[in-house]
């Protein structure tokens, strides 16, 4: 499978590759990285069978012409954006976990409540499988892999909910 993956934590990255490893595995360390890909081949992601993304990742000064009220480093969910573009291009498997707890951002908070974190994580949107996990799981649900995201767990998760 060949699969894409954002993540600005570099441990996170080597777990992907690590875990991943039976696969063609793509990693990105920004969003910033991403959009220059996305700018360059509109249609990029649709080379990939799986997209898992981070949720939230920094702002950086190269975006600050676009955004000026953003400081570089401030943490922005920009996961969403790479959620909507695989969706668009009809990624078959499209995954986004971060590791910020409810109280981290009021964006999580809204998500806890509406109850993905209640083994309602996976969504079916079109041909494409969506699945959101938080690696902060309190519950233990969330299996972590050397201290970074269990990419597999999400990969696997995508995969049980054809």
């Amino acid at each position: 499978m060949k699969i894409l993956v954002i993540d600005d934590n570099q441990t996170n990255i080597d777990s992907a590759l690590s875990l991943l490893s039976d696969h063609d595995v793509t990693t990105i360390s920004s969003f910033n990285e991403f959009e220059k890909m996305h700018h360059e081949k509109k249609d990029f992601l649709k080379e990939y069978d799986a997209v898992l993304t981070d949720l939230f990742m920094p702002f950086e000064d190269s975006m600050r012409s676009m955004v000026p009220e953003y400081t570089a480093g401030e943490l922005v969910p920009f996961g969403t954006s790479v959620v909507f573009l695989a969706l668009q291009e009809g990624v078959r498997y499209i995954g986004m976990c971060t590791d910020g707890g409810h109280h981290a951002h009021p964006l999580l908070w809204a998500m806890d409540m509406s109850g993905y974190s209640k083994d309602k994580e996976v969504f079916k949107i079109g041909n494409s499988t969506f699945c959101i996990c938080n690696a902060s799981d309190s519950r233990g649900r969330y299996p972590k892999h050397n201290d970074g995201k269990n990419w597999l767990y999400v990969l696997n998760r995508l995969q049980e909910c054809l």
